[in-house]
């Protein structure tokens, strides 16, 4: 956070205040559990909760200033700025603490994978004085939670941009600015709203306008057909990356996968050296790439880019391998799904090669038009996989269930059930210490109820 305090804040904001303390503010926050000393604590008003309800507790945790949009009983020495809208007041205050700071934005968007790829590049930029946005804060209050840790001397800012509908990412790039974008893909989640993958790259292309001059766009060649027609509106470079040996643009070869991690020889340019990865899936070896032409550009050295990747671990529930009490092991991936992902995670589950492979794959939401497609598809890619038995969860899952019955997998191995209790007993019945459990689906499925069960 800038050196600064709730008056230096509301003055520059053109905010109302009322001064008890000039005591320098630490950190930002929406949270009164996230509180710590010196915090600015901003009291949301919400559905089911009203933060102006947790200034007391805010403050005993150390909180210096608070922004409410009511009259309120204010512990004494705690310092007031007044806004009618607490979102809109953080998201000013982001746009301001981007305008003061030096930083290297970095944004990360695209259909799958946003996540990852930040981790991926947090890790590279770990030696460096870098912000990186947590876990997968990346809407209009966790983008601008980010920005605000950013200090004077932070030297990158990576961040990550999710988007529903179409003026969101643009929405977004007017608070950060990114110098730096990468688009991980265009895939099939968000069709319910946007329709096709045509008005899903229109929406994900809305951050090349913002790209300067001196900035890049690292973009993924096999979505090249449709983001071909908003190439013209990026002023910075266009770098391209693939995990195929291609004369244009950045590609992977001698890739070695195992479920343990990967490995694989970037070239690009000039450059050409070893990566190591402890995270495992083909998936991940293209979100890499992306995040290491960003760190070449960014002026890194090749020894800091492979020690950086070769650390990194990735947000909770991704592909987070655990063991059970019975000596199973599980893939916890349930944080999220949609076609594209299920198939890297599902090729992590094939390299258990002397396991019994058990794949748990509830509904995909959001795919719209490619709803029953992406779900079939899912079906048979775990039957390529060599899944020894699959539990297809929840009522659209019976695509899935269907897809992998008709490439081939035998009946009495594909089991559909209506919920996760289901899914949990049957999996109680066939699992021993040499299975190995995939749990994956759409996070309103909350399949990590699965794996807390079979946990034990």
């Amino acid at each position: 956070m800038l050196k600064v305090t709730a008056e230096d804040i509301a003055r520059a904001l053109g905010y109302n205040y009322s001064v008890l303390n000039d005591k320098i503010i630490t950190s930002v926050t929406c949270d009164s559990r996230e509180v710590t000393e010196g915090s600015l604590f901003i009291a949301l008003a919400g559905e089911k909760t009203d933060g102006h309800n947790y200034i007391a507790k805010a403050y005993e945790n150390g909180a210096v200033a608070a922004v409410v949009s009511r009259e309120i009983a204010a512990p004494a020495n705690l310092a007031l700025i007044y806004a009618d809208d607490g979102v809109k007041f953080l998201q000013e205050l982001a746009a301001w603490v981007r305008s003061k700071i030096k930083a290297e934005v970095i944004a990360v968007t695209g259909s799958y994978g946003k996540t990852s790829t930040k981790d991926l590049l947090g890790g590279i930029f770990s030696a460096k004085n870098a912000c990186v946005s947590k876990g997968n804060n990346n809407n209009e209050i966790g983008l601008p939670l980010t920005l605000c840790r950013a200090a004077e001397d932070t030297e990158a800012v990576i961040t990550e941009m999710g988007m529903r509908g179409l003026g969101q990412i643009k929405f977004l790039c007017e608070i950060a600015r990114p110098k730096y974008a990468i688009i991980t893909n265009i895939g099939t989640v968000h069709s319910e709203l946007l329709g096709s993958k045509e008005n899903i790259a229109k929406a994900k292309c809305e951050i090349l306008p913002f790209i300067p001059n001196d900035g890049a766009a690292v973009l993924n060649w096999q979505d090249k057909i449709f983001l071909e027609p908003y190439l013209k509106d990026c002023k910075g470079e266009i770098i391209w990356y693939n995990c195929n040996d291609s004369k244009e643009g950045a590609c992977a070869l001698a890739r070695n996968l195992s479920s343990e991690g990967s490995s694989f020889i970037f070239k690009w340019q000039d450059y050409s050296f070893k990566i190591e990865l402890t995270v495992a899936g083909e998936h991940n070896i293209i979100n890499a790439m992306a995040a290491i032409v960003v760190a070449l550009k960014c002026g890194l050295a090749i020894d800091e880019i492979q020690s950086g990747l070769k650390n990194v671990g990735l947000s909770g529930m991704r592909l987070k391998t655990e063991q059970a009490k019975n000596g199973a092991l599980i893939i916890n991936d349930s944080y999220n799904a949609n076609p594209e992902a299920m198939r890297g995670a599902l090729q992590v589950l094939s390299m258990y090669r002397e396991k019994k492979k058990i794949a748990v794959l509830g509904e995909m939401y959001e795919l719209g038009i490619y709803s029953k497609e992406g779900h079939e598809q899912t079906g048979k890619a775990a039957y390529a996989a060599g899944c020894d038995y699959l539990i297809a969860v929840g009522e659209m899952a019976r695509d899935i269930a269907g897809g992998a019955v008709q490439a081939g997998m035998a009946q009495d191995k594909v089991t559909w059930v209506k919920d996760n209790k289901q899914a949990i007993s049957l999996l109680r019945q066939i699992t021993d210490e040499n299975s190995v459990i995939l749990v994956k689906a759409s996070r309103g499925m909350q399949m990590e109820e699965i794996v807390r069960e079979i946990m034990g």
